[in-house]
């Protein structure tokens, strides 16, 4: 359940490009990473939200959102949120409301 979007401004405009074109699995990559931060705090949760970005100098930031739902072309099933919550566990205080949502109808 990931999805990536890529863009960039140039000339005031924005373009959005394709980041695995030239063959590299960005997607892999970016579930690994996700894995890899999980296991640093283990039942705090994964996050849900990763922006990159990255400036003309080469310069980077990187920002995670753990709480907030993440936003899809196509929402995903709610049991694809319920799955995900199961690899990636939390403490329950830890579980954002949104998701507690699902859990509940559930």
């Amino acid at each position: 359940m990931i999805s990536v979007k890529s863009f960039y401004e140039k000339n005031g405009k924005i373009i959005s490009f394709d980041p695995e074109e030239n063959g590299e699995d960005i997607t892999l990559k970016i579930k690994k990473l996700r894995e890899e931060l999980y296991k640093l705090s283990p039942n705090k949760g994964a996050w849900y939200t990763c922006i990159i970005t990255v400036t003309s100098d080469g310069k980077f930031n990187i920002d995670f959102d753990y709480d907030e739902k993440p936003e899809f072309k196509y929402d995903p099933s709610p049991d694809k949120f319920i799955d995900d919550l199961k690899v990636f566990p939390r403490d329950k205080d830890l579980v954002p409301e949104w998701l507690n949502d699902i859990l509940l109808k559930n």
